[in-house]
């Protein structure tokens, strides 16, 4: 008997890769499943679209969970009257109460008239399962790292992925990339802006066993007092000194740290495994510190580090209009606006603290449509940090609050885009949606 089997040659055929190939169909493709393509995918599908959100790793929420980012910024217009006042509406400020609800979390002020709203990571990913479960035309795939993006012959898109371990093509109308590094225009060889050296990443881990005194504000002052002094002793490596102790939703024995890690030289394939490597070296060694020098610390173990380091810049596209910072700066508002901007100018360089260039007191800037659309393509959409931007407005712009206007924005253009449907109709429910406190539970 042959290997084959009985009456066969023994030979068999191997099916071409083009055959092996699954093939989807939908009307949109969402790239990324952070905060903005969360809520682009939503968006699209509650539009009428027939919707496929990919994301790379197995779980949603992008930074704000592979990089435990931890509290959402933006939502907020800048108030020194000592109350927290929002700038954002529909989608964001629904998401953002749910989410404190889900984590028992409150806003907190920060000064000079700042808020932000602290959040549990794992209560953002739960949120992130049920909301996308619960929307009607709405698929997604984990573990989807994308390959190819190209533009078809009848003027739609075709996006190749490897799915966990088979590769499929996504036959789409339109495509909006929320990929953070602008992986799908890229891809599609559409036009970016230049990159620069960027903002400085971090690395974020918690630790627990801390004592319960350590909640104060007077001790967290007196450690990083002690390792600034460790640092410029050269008993800690110089990249130590940028180091802050985040507001933990749970409190207790819990300390949230977040780390700068300084870019390494060069920009070669290598250069994100080299940089994620430093930053566990450097979380180690800070550790090992607190444990040794701090008295607070001295029974306390590192329990969870968050699985990507936390990058601020990435791939922006080249838009059919370009955010600017005196956009930002002025507060400009645009007649086609789709999303509010309220946070501050951050620039995170070498110094301990950012740079943060605030905005008026109450005010908010818009970002309009241009922003979100290639300037040669009407089909293929950005969203998050991937928008049209300078440096400085994105320094802005892509905070979590943000993002997710811009997301919930391009969704909605997109599934209009792919069902025939006029822009301007979908400008206009955009719109409406920003003025209401509570458009649709997510």
């Amino acid at each position: 008997m042959s290997p084959g089997g009985a009456g066969r040659s023994g030979r068999e055929r191997v099916p071409e890769a083009a055959e092996m190939q699954e093939k989807v169909k939908c009307e949109v493709l969402v790239a990324g499943g952070g905060p903005a393509g969360i809520a682009a995918a939503i968006a699209a599908a509650r539009s009428g679209a027939r919707v496929v959100l990919i994301e790379r790793y197995g779980f949603l929420g992008g930074m704000a969970t592979a990089a435990m980012v931890g509290t959402i910024c933006g939502l907020y217009v800048r108030n020194d009257g000592g109350k927290a006042v929002y700038a954002v509406g529909g989608f964001p400020r629904q998401w953002a109460e749910r989410l404190s609800a889900a984590s028992f979390s409150k806003t907190i002020a920060l000064g000079n008239g700042q808020y932000v709203l602290p959040f549990d990571p794992w209560s953002f990913r739960r949120l992130a399962d049920d909301g996308v479960q619960q929307t009607n035309g709405l698929k997604v795939a984990l573990h989807a790292t994308l390959t190819h993006v190209r533009m078809t012959a009848h003027n739609g898109v075709e996006a190749e992925a490897l799915v966990w371990d088979r590769p499929v093509t996504f036959d789409a109308a339109a495509i909006v990339d929320c990929t953070g590094e602008a992986v799908a225009v890229r891809l599609a060889g559409g036009a970016l802006h230049e990159e620069s050296a960027g903002q400085t990443p971090a690395t974020v881990f918690v630790i627990e066993g801390a004592s319960p005194e350590f909640g104060r504000r007077g001790a967290r002052l007196a450690a990083l007092r002690h390792i600034q002094r460790a640092c410029e002793k050269g008993i800690l490596s110089p990249d130590c000194s940028q180091v802050s102790f985040l507001p933990s939703p749970s409190g207790g024995g819990k300390v949230i740290v977040k780390m700068g890690v300084s870019w390494l030289e060069g920009s070669d394939w290598t250069r994100m495994a080299c940089l994620e490597m430093k930053a566990r070296k450097q979380i180690e060694e800070m550790c090992g510190f607190l444990k040794d020098n701090v008295a607070a610390f001295k029974n306390s173990h590192l329990s969870n580090a968050a699985s990507q380091i936390g990058i601020r810049t990435g791939g922006r596209a080249r838009g059919k209009v370009t955010l600017t910072e005196s956009d930002v700066m002025e507060c400009r508002k645009w007649p086609d606006a789709v999303a509010r901007g309220a946070w501050p100018i951050e620039e995170w360089g070498d110094a301990l603290h950012p740079q943060m260039t605030r905005l008026p007191e109450g005010e908010w800037y818009d970002i309009p449509a241009g922003c979100l659309t290639l300037e040669n393509s009407d089909n293929v959409f950005v969203a998050g940090r991937c928008i049209s931007a300078t440096e400085k407005a994105l320094a802005s712009a892509r905070v979590i609050a943000t993002a997710m206007g811009t997301g919930w924005a391009a969704g909605k253009l997109a599934s209009f885009r792919a069902l025939g449907r006029d822009r301007s109709a979908a400008i206009e429910e955009i719109q409406d949606d920003m003025r209401h406190k509570t458009a649709e539970n997510p």
